[in-house]
């Protein structure tokens, strides 16, 4: 069981590492903190092209890494079930809720975007509305 868990933390880094390298190598962008803002560095007069990371979206290789693991351990379990008749039911409890968390950020981080995109774009249209007359007098 330990081996298990020890080789999904194995897969984790390395991916983790694999992603990093290729988001590099592909020249993406460089993000660095100011002021309290994640921005960009100024690539200069000629702009990079997009990294394979801000083309495909993080949140669609999380999702596809998810998937990955999930199919993998249920691949597993069912080996495990096949040799010994029985399957570690906590592990599998925990892997299933963990995974069921990470989905659930995902999900909630989409929602606050969508929803700060919305009010961005609505004050964006507040700002660019001409004036209307018949405002208070004073």
């Amino acid at each position: 069981m330990m081996g298990i868990i020890a080789g999904f933390a194995a897969c984790f880094l390395l991916g983790m590492v694999a992603a990093l390298l290729a988001d590099r190598l592909l020249g993406g962008s460089i993000k660095r903190r100011s002021g309290g803002r994640t921005q960009n560095k100024q690539a200069g007069p000629a702009e990079k092209k997009p990294g394979l990371l801000d083309r495909i979206g993080t949140m669609n290789i999380v999702l596809v890494l998810v998937g990955a693991a999930v199919l993998l351990f249920t691949l597993k379990m069912i080996e495990l079930y096949e040799l010994t008749g029985g399957i570690p039911d906590t592990l599998v409890q925990c892997f299933y809720s963990m995974m069921g968390f990470e989905c659930g950020i995902l999900g909630w981080i989409k929602t606050a975007k969508e929803k700060h995109r919305e009010r961005k774009r609505r004050r964006e249209d507040a700002d660019s509305a001409p004036p209307q007359d018949g405002g208070p007098v004073g």
